[in-house]
């Protein structure tokens, strides 16, 4: 099977070859199987999903740091939070939301692109 990448194809017969050779065989299997796969998804609906999934935690990460972006999910999910995650989210990361929520800030936002 062959696999387009940016500027070069690759031929994933040989990469499993040279990666059993490997003392690394592990490392780039794991890669390989995650390359192969993403690739492989051949429905456009699963791929603009994907793609939309990455820039949503693309942009989720340019605000939150890892800890406020688990504990936001925990929250969307519906799972209980403790007192201290509660607490923590009122005090920080809710404020964060408001000021993303805003319509005159995303309205200034866009001005400001343009």
């Amino acid at each position: 099977m062959l696999i387009k990448g940016r500027g070069k194809d690759f031929d994933v017969e040989k990469l499993k070859h040279r990666y059993k050779e490997t003392a690394d065989y592990r490392v780039g299997r794991t890669f390989l199987n995650y390359f192969v796969q993403a690739n492989e998804s051949d429905s456009s609906e699963s791929k603009a999903q994907l793609r939309e999934d990455f820039r949503r935690k693309y942009n989720l990460s340019l605000f939150f740091a890892p800890k406020q972006r688990d504990l936001l999910q925990k929250k969307l999910r519906g799972d209980p939070l403790t007192k201290t995650e509660r607490e923590y989210f009122s005090r920080v990361v809710k404020k964060k939301l408001v000021a993303l929520a805003d319509p005159d800030l995303h309205r200034l936002a866009q001005k400001a692109l343009r």
